[in-house]
């Protein structure tokens, strides 16, 4: 209009500019009003939407459900944490036990080492009792075999005297009177009893020297029997330890397989937890500007822009 009232001098003309200007700013402005009235439309159904959603909230029942969902959530989630601290306990629980038996696992090479060794002392002491027991027993067969030899000769000696005493006697009793014969009686006769005297001494010599065999023989015998069952004690704990590493190995494949499953589900019930926490509400979103208040921005730029040229003309 401004620029019609400068290019045109002639007061028809502008006010004809004038009408068309304001007929335009009237068609302008009822424009903007339908479209006020439309948004004002839109914002009374929200608002009666809303109204009865309020009054949906304040009723008894539904504040019940409210509140009754809120003590369910509620519950929920502490039923999740009480789990997730007995899941987290477990798991610990678990570490430890994979901890003690690595370090079993660590130390059974050694221990294992130790009881070879102690089983390979124990089989070499029972074939040293054996060789013993085995030179024990070819002394006895010895010593057995000289007593009877000796008896056989003791025997042979005294049928020998008594066939020499009966022959002397027939002599005596033919021609009396002999002195010689009775001397060879008489020394004879002590010779038999230093041979009788020998003899017992002898046996019980050798009776003594048999029974020190036989008690060595029993006491190497009880020894062999002592360490034969020490030694079958220490395959047994062997074979259990054996038993035991193979348990420990198949627990600590199940305790991997368990940790692993127990952080799953403690990852899984994390997750779960995070998802059921209530949203924060959301904002309601401004209304954008309407168009009356950019016409009158535009306008209000306008006649500040042409206030400043004038001030400069």
């Amino acid at each position: 209009m401004d620029d019609a009232l400068m290019n045109n001098p002639s007061p028809s003309k502008r006010q004809a500019a004038i009408d068309d200007h304001h007929r335009k700013t009237l068609a302008a402005k009822e424009l903007e009003l339908r479209n006020l009235h439309k948004r004002i439309n839109v914002y009374r159904k929200a608002n009666a939407a809303l109204q009865k959603e309020l009054e949906g909230f304040h009723n008894n029942d539904c504040m019940a459900q409210v509140e009754n969902k809120a003590r369910e959530k509620q519950l929920l989630i502490e039923q999740l944490s009480h789990e997730n601290k007995y899941l987290a306990n477990l798991q610990r629980t678990q570490a430890k036990r994979i901890e003690e038996l690595e370090a079993l696992k660590e130390h059974f090479p050694s221990k294992h080492h130790s009881v070879m060794e102690e089983l390979r002392i124990c089989k070499e002491t029972y074939r040293m009792y054996k060789e013993r027991e085995k030179l024990a027993d070819d002394r006895s067969n010895k010593l057995h075999q000289q007593v009877v030899d000796l008896t056989a000769k003791n025997k042979a000696l005294a049928d020998k005297i008594r066939s020499h005493h009966g022959s002397q006697l027939n002599a005596d009793a033919g021609q009396p009177g002999h002195d010689d014969d009775d001397d060879d009686v008489a020394q004879l006769q002590v010779r038999v009893a230093l041979l009788e005297k020998s003899k017992r001494t002898d046996k019980d010599k050798y009776d003594r020297v048999i029974q020190t065999c036989q008690e060595q023989l029993d006491e190497c015998k009880r020894e062999m029997e002592a360490f034969q069952a020490q030694l079958l004690d220490k395959e047994k704990q062997l074979r259990l330890q054996v038993v035991e590493l193979k348990k420990l190995k198949r627990e600590l494949r199940e305790l991997a397989m368990d940790t692993r499953a127990t952080q799953h589900v403690v990852h899984k019930l994390a997750y779960r937890q995070q998802q059921q926490q209530p949203a924060s509400p959301k904002k309601m979103p401004t209304p954008p500007p309407s168009m009356a208040d950019k016409k009158r921005a535009s306008t209000h730029v306008r006649i500040q822009t042409q206030k400043t040229a004038d001030h400069a003309s």
